[in-house]
């Protein structure tokens, strides 16, 4: 077990990076949006964010497919043709919708804002568009293991991303558009990086047949995979239509220092867990192996959140430039607890994809949905957003919920309840415990607070947290550094 978890932490680390250090550019360019971006407009770039996240629906679920199209040997000899049918339908496909989305872009703008920006709508579309076509190349280099060619691809698609951000905000002063031509001339240039691996593989002719097949089976995994883009959505969009552009622009900074733990943690652990995992579905070690691996996550994933959560007012201090933007400290502690369950969920989530009871996730998504547009009907308005980042949370508490409930039947896992209940209401207990030193002076909190943080493992001890075997490997680790230190 501990060489397969060696082996998925290897090819996460590999494939992981570019898409982590693409989602950080967002935290590490936050002085300079608070600088030259107001709150007003900081909020409006929140909305189009989300837009940006969500348009790739339109992409069918045809990647999630293609990845099974070229991993199985039975399609190997139809695999340049499946290529080339894959890489003309998203060529042409989208171009027919483009007229569409013209049309309902002036709407949204009308809709969502009190300012015209269809401009903006257009970048996102035309960025979308080429991200669609470098999903089929970057694919193809994970498949075959091309690691050094992706990771490069990768560096350089950054690397232009970052420059071009700086250079229109600081240099040309245009504002928020400015992180939407970045992602839109990094999009393309890692298309035109990647095409001719791509085309090296490609062989003329069409696989109707089994692009249909595709879709079929890529279109029931959107539910899933969008899922979180469309809660946001319309977390947002509640907040923008009830209160203000304003208070989004303060939520989307306390939403961007929490999502770091989604960033690092979560999607990490998503691009590790498939490997390993479906390699422990049907045998002996299922139960055990399933039961852990959440309780193991959400162990990290609580600990994380605690040490965001304490320290999450210095740090926003440090990042927003502009005062106006200070208070988003205080939704970071809520909207990392809705993180925790939200990563909860995605380890549940896998027994509905192992059962073949995937057509499940569209009825949790709706039934979700609708938790989610109450709620922020009922709260946003009294608790502003301070109570989108409520909403969040009771949303991800409820998909939680429902996964287990839909999936329980179908893929029967002792799942650790009690012990997951016990770390999420020590680490609450734990955070109000470091407000104490918020007045403290900056060594004094770091010190405080750090030891607070540090006692949660040893707390869980004396709740009897720990199996024994659990105790002794902590125990041999715990030597084996110690033993290191020495020498």
């Amino acid at each position: 077990m501990i060489n397969n978890i060696k082996r998925t932490l290897k090819h996460t680390s590999i494939y992981g990076t570019g898409a982590i250090a693409s989602k950080l550019i967002g935290i590490i360019l936050l002085p300079l949006y608070t600088k030259h971006i107001s709150l007003h407009d900081f909020g409006v770039f929140g909305m189009f964010e989300i837009i940006l996240q969500l348009l790739p629906i339109i992409g069918l679920g045809l990647p999630v497919a293609l990845q099974r199209w070229l991993g199985l040997k039975e399609y190997f000899s139809k695999r340049g043709k499946i290529l080339f049918t894959c890489l003309v339908f998203y060529i042409l496909y989208p171009l027919i919708l483009f007229p569409i989305f013209i049309f309902l872009a002036t709407n949204f703008s009308q809709l969502l804002f009190s300012e015209n920006h269809d401009i903006v709508f257009y970048v996102i579309f035309v960025s979308v568009y080429f991200q669609l076509l470098s999903k089929i190349s970057t694919i193809l280099l994970r498949m075959d293991e091309r690691s050094v060619y992706f990771t490069i691809s990768n560096i350089l698609k950054i690397t232009v991303q970052l420059s071009t951000i700086v250079y229109f905000i600081t240099i040309k002063n245009l504002g928020f558009i400015s992180i939407f031509y970045g992602e839109l001339l990094s999009t393309i240039f890692l298309f035109l990086a990647t095409i001719p691996y791509l085309l090296k593989n490609l062989k003329f002719g069409f696989e109707w047949n089994e692009l249909k097949s595709m879709i079929r089976l890529g279109i029931p995994t959107i539910s899933h995979g969008y899922a979180r883009q469309l809660i946001s959505f319309t977390n947002r969009y509640f907040l923008v239509f009830l209160i203000s552009e304003a208070s989004l622009g303060i939520y989307v900074i306390g939403y961007k220092i929490a999502n770091v733990i989604w960033t690092f943690l979560v999607t990490s652990f998503n691009i590790a867990l498939p490997a390993l995992a479906w390699s422990k579905v049907g045998t002996e070690n299922q139960n055990r192996f399933f039961s852990k691996i959440l309780t193991y996550f959400t162990f990290i994933l609580v600990w994380a959140s605690l040490l965001f959560s304490s320290y999450s007012k210095r740090i926003i201090h440090y990042f927003a430039q502009n005062v106006s933007f200070w208070s988003a400290s205080k939704i970071v502690p809520v909207l990392a607890l809705g993180f925790i369950f939200s990563g909860i969920n995605t380890v549940l989530n896998f027994g509905l994809v192992a059962s073949k009871k995937t057509i499940k996730m569209p009825i949790i998504l709706i039934f979700s949905l609708c938790i989610n547009i109450v709620s922020n009907i009922l709260i946003v308005s009294y608790l502003d957003y301070i109570g989108t980042a409520v909403v969040l949370l009771l949303t991800s508490i409820s998909q939680v919920t429902l996964t287990y409930l839909f999936s329980k039947n179908h893929f029967k896992v002792d799942w650790e309840f009690g012990k997951i209940l016990l770390m999420i209401v020590v680490v609450i207990l734990l955070y109000f415990a470091t407000t104490i030193f918020d007045d403290y002076t900056l060594l004094l909190r770091i010190i405080y607070k750090g030891f607070i943080i540090l006692a949660f493992p040893f707390i869980l001890y004396f709740f009897n947290f720990y199996e024994q075997i659990e105790i002794e490997t902590i125990k041999k680790i715990f030597k084996k550094y110690l033993f290191f230190s020495k020498v």
